[in-house]
């Protein structure tokens, strides 16, 4: 499972803080850390999730979870706007993925292929954009 941004954000400054600042005698080079290290918590607001993205997963995986029977109240829900929601609701809506995903009913195996073989492909898909290059 990833990480969250702000959980991500919160690591790498403290890392800054707790582990590199300490040691830093330079006094140049502890006024650059801590630059970073402001820069770090003001994006940290800025950044989200690519919501079309978790919307998209979602919405895929709500017919698999009403055909396997597996919470109703998550399926009946509604998808929030707002990222901190979205990003929560999208979450349980993969865990509940994976509990469906062990059911010996062959059509839901079926659908949890085909949800499987779009993720991949929009993934692969990513991959040609560029988008993950550093």
């Amino acid at each position: 499972m990833q990480n969250s941004l702000d959980r991500l954000f919160d690591g790498i400054t403290r890392a800054l803080m707790d582990t590199v600042i300490p040691v830093l005698d330079d006094t140049y080079a502890r006024a650059q850390v801590l630059a970073c290290v402001e820069l770090l918590r003001n994006l940290a607001v800025r950044v989200e999730w690519r919501r079309d993205h978790l919307r998209d997963e979602i919405e895929r995986a709500r017919p698999i979870l009403v055909a396997a029977g597996t919470r109703s109240d998550l399926v009946a829900s509604a998808i929030p706007d707002e990222a901190p929601g979205l990003v929560e609701l999208h979450r349980a809506h993969l865990e509940s993925l994976a509990q469906a995903a062990r059911s010996d009913d062959p059509r839901i195996w079926q659908m949890v292929a085909a949800f499987s073989a779009w993720h991949l492909e929009r993934e692969f898909g990513l991959l040609k954009t560029g988008m993950y290059k550093s």
